[in-house]
């Protein structure tokens, strides 16, 4: 059978996966404190940029670089980017309780206020605990002590019941009590495997590929920490991306963009969309063209997607449309 030439769309994204985020735990605002040498967490009703798991047996399992939100249906904080994670040897409750009675905490059974300025550990030492507990330095600030206001009247009642109050008890997703505790931190899955490619099986009836055009490409979800963490945390405006199956002709001073098969805008603070960055580009006539030496025979894309420093990038979610020339029969 002869073949003859045809243009190809082609579009490459994820192929399966089910949530672009996964329910951690409930969290509240914290601050790192040194007792006795130790450093300690300690609960506080008041906006900071640290946070903590809210319930002893839901763990965090977050890392620096991690995007993050806060809060569901009952109200929600934008995207933000975990800065700093840190092992603390204890926790200690700092809220104060007006009607001078104990507190129940989900850390511990109960915790007795005798004298609001010096708080009680909650345990003497990490042994305790009975395991290893973090807290986490976001790249923005809140309150997430304080509950809805709609559910307790009154300062003893706020006390009384943060640790067991329970909201968006109707959503699907909230089938645990732990779920329903405020606050409810979700992390946006990583959406690459550990080698940050994507692979696109292509038509059996190719015979030789001409020419690859790259036409558009949308990034959703990246990570963006903003102006005041750019000494803590790579930008990643741009990431370079290397198809396995094509010699790319990108000349870089970078020698991980260097033989790419293009570099990729990542967007910049004006795409900026509730604490993620949102880009978009497309050309008809192609944003990068790459005519093949003579045909030839790939039967898959290969993408991958590496930052400045050569590691797998971290972008949240990419989706690119192709047009490539090809003998077809």
């Amino acid at each position: 059978m002869s073949c003859r030439d045809r243009v190809l769309d082609v579009f490459v994204t994820r192929d399966e996966y089910d949530y672009d985020e996964t329910w951690q735990a409930p969290v509240w605002s914290i601050e790192l404190r040194t007792v006795a040498g130790a450093t300690v967490a300690a609960i506080v009703n008041q906006n900071t940029d640290w946070i903590m798991q809210a319930d002893y047996d839901t763990d965090l399992t977050l890392e620096v670089g991690d995007t993050v939100r806060i809060g569901a249906t009952s109200g929600y904080t934008d995207y933000s980017t975990v800065l700093q994670k840190v092992r603390v040897a204890d926790m200690m409750r700092d809220v104060q309780n007006p009607a001078g009675t104990a507190i129940v905490v989900n850390f511990a059974s109960t915790v007795t206020f005798t004298d609001p300025a010096a708080p009680k550990l909650i345990g003497a030492a990490p042994a305790a605990i009975g395991k290893d507990m973090f807290c986490y330095r976001l790249s923005t600030s809140q309150n997430l002590t304080l509950p809805p206001e709609y559910l307790y009247q009154t300062d003893a009642q706020l006390l009384a019941a943060r640790a067991t109050i329970a909201y968006d008890v109707h959503t699907s997703w909230a089938t645990t009590t732990a779920r329903r505790l405020a606050y409810p931190l979700f992390k946006i899955n990583r959406w690459l495997d550990g080698n940050g490619k994507i692979r696109c099986n292509l038509d059996h009836g190719i015979k030789g590929i001409h020419w690859i055009k790259l036409c558009g490409y949308s990034v959703v979800n990246k990570q963006h920490a903003g102006f005041h963490t750019a000494h803590e945390l790579p930008a990643d405006d741009w990431i370079a991306m290397h198809i396995d199956e094509i010699q790319g002709r990108v000349v870089s001073n970078n020698r991980h963009a260097n033989g790419a098969f293009c570099v990729l805008h990542m967007g910049g603070h004006e795409h900026n969309e509730y604490g993620t960055v949102e880009y978009h580009k497309w050309d008809r006539e192609g944003l990068c063209t790459h005519t093949m030496d003579g045909e030839s025979t790939v039967r898959s894309l290969d993408l991958r997607f590496v930052d400045r420093k050569g590691a797998p990038a971290h972008f949240g979610r990419i989706h690119l449309w192709f047009k490539l020339m090809v003998a077809h029969g």
